[in-house]
């Protein structure tokens, strides 16, 4: 028997595809990969904390609108435009 478990911020470390923890009620990124912050086009993971990003973005407003239907502990996959 397979148990699944969530990947971690250690899992996704070491992925080759880029991987970033949003905080939605910030609008920011609080951590990335390395993939994740060359995809956003910064030198490393403070350049990338640091970036504000516009809350109308498409991405953005698809996030919160993800945020706000999720319940504790559930997830959900999405495909989100930058």
């Amino acid at each position: 028997m397979t148990t699944l478990r969530p990947r971690t911020l250690e899992d996704l470390r070491h992925v080759e595809e880029a991987a970033w923890l949003w905080d939605v009620a910030r609008g920011r990124i609080v951590w990335a990969n390395g993939a994740g912050v060359a995809f956003f086009g910064c030198e490393n993971v403070f350049d990338l904390v640091d970036r504000p990003f516009d809350l109308r973005e498409p991405g953005v407003m698809a996030l919160q609108d993800i945020a706000a239907a999720l319940t504790p502990g559930q997830s959900r996959a999405a495909q989100l435009a930058f």
